[in-house]
């Protein structure tokens, strides 16, 4: 059984070797330079074109980008084909690859004024393929925003817990962005003060749970409901539960309103203060391999209780049928190695934010390499339960 800590170390090595050597490469091949104004300064219009610190708007990128693909996507390739696979492709795709197209996307919207890869595509190719990417856009926008408001309802109907915590937090972000470009209140503090709330905000959903309507949540009895049993008629009864469907109510006019509200306003400190939950999740799951391997388990070091390799057509583990590892086991795990559609998120806002060209390093590169970290996490963990710890996810 192979050790998980050589593959915690062998990412971490890549990455970093990466980042320091190829990363710094790529900054001289597009020519990135400190003396050339980026579109945020010269457009800077309070709404969208808005100069941000580093570190903020490596968390708004970070969060935009690392969702539950980078985790579903790894934990299923491993149990189809086994680990070895989605570990390379991880450890080498991501850094080539994933950490290079985030980059490019985000380096080629600084030279054309913070414009979309749709208008880009429309500079050099034409208007007809312009209009089918931001169509397909468009489409896979829709798409994504319905499956996740679902996601979302159906989790605040299951565990009511995290619809408090989620609503605290969204409160919170808002404040915070007055805090920093209303008020002007000093950064290192807000965030002290901020994130501290974040993480004060889940431990207040455990205590005071709350559901829009219903009557029965096991994971939360002493749920609190806002109105009522019964809801009215406008609300779909989305898998039989009113609940959910309020939730994705409430889900898609919040997108609504995210979309048009200034991005300071919302989207920027709201995922720069997420992202300290992705940071503290990632790092504790990477520390616990460490703690776990040389302090806690040196009898029995963690190991993978997963097969290296299934074979090219896989395995039929966790019900999966069979199926070819070329192509599959790329799109498979997408996001946590190489995604189109972050194309969307560099060219789309983070573009129109960066304060320095140089700082699209660590937010387009060291982004992305952060997602591979995520689903490193996500190989270790289905490594170390194995097939029978699978089941019950």
């Amino acid at each position: 059984m192979a050790g998980v800590i050589w593959i915690v170390a062998l990412v971490l090595v890549l990455f970093s070797v990466a980042y320091v050597g190829y990363g710094r490469y790529l900054q001289q091949f597009v020519d990135l330079d400190d003396s050339r104004e980026t579109p945020a300064h010269k457009y800077q219009d309070g709404q969208e074109y808005v100069p941000s610190k580093k570190p903020v708007l490596l968390g708004h990128h970070y969060s935009s980008i690392a969702g539950g693909a980078p985790i579903v996507g790894p934990i299923t390739a491993a149990l189809v084909w086994g680990w070895v696979p989605a570990v390379l492709w991880v450890a080498i795709g991501n850094p080539l690859l994933g950490a290079v197209h985030d980059f490019v996307s985000l380096s080629s919207s600084l030279r054309h004024e913070g414009k979309s890869i749709g208008y880009i595509i429309g500079e050099y190719v034409g208007e007809r393929g312009k209009n089918m990417l931001l169509w397909f856009a468009f489409l896979l926008t829709i798409l994504v925003v319905a499956v996740f408001a679902l996601v979302i309802g159906i989790v605040f109907n299951g565990y009511p817990q995290a619809a408090t915590a989620s609503l605290i937090y969204v409160g919170l972000a808002f404040v915070f962005g007055f805090w920093l470009y209303q008020l002007n209140l000093p950064f290192s503090v807000g965030t002290v003060v901020f994130v501290a709330g974040i993480f004060a905000s889940v431990w207040v959903g455990i205590q005071y749970p709350v559901a829009l309507f219903g009557s029965e949540f096991p994971n939360a009895p002493d749920t609190i409901v806002l109105f009522g049993e019964t809801a009215p008629s406008i609300v779909p009864e989305l898998g039989f539960n009113a609940n959910v469907g309020a939730w994705v109510l409430v889900m898609l006019v919040y997108g609504g309103l995210a979309s048009v509200l200034p991005v300071w306003m919302l989207l920027q400190p709201r995922d720069y203060l997420s992202s300290f939950l992705l940071y503290t999740g990632v790092g504790g799951a990477l520390l616990a391999v460490i703690v776990g391997t040389f302090i806690t388990s040196t009898s029995e070091p963690l190991t993978f209780q997963i097969d290296a390799w299934y074979g090219v057509l896989g395995s039929d583990n966790a019900s999966y049928e069979l199926m070819p590892v070329f192509p599959l086991l790329f799109i498979t795990i997408a996001c946590g190695t190489i995604s189109g559609f972050h194309s969307l998120v560099s060219s789309g806002t983070t573009a129109k934010q960066l304060d320095k060209e140089t700082d699209a390093r660590l937010i387009g590169y060291g982004g992305m390499l952060g997602e591979g970290l995520l689903a490193t996490v996500a190989l270790c963990t289905i490594g170390v339960a194995g097939i029978a710890g699978a089941g019950g996810i």
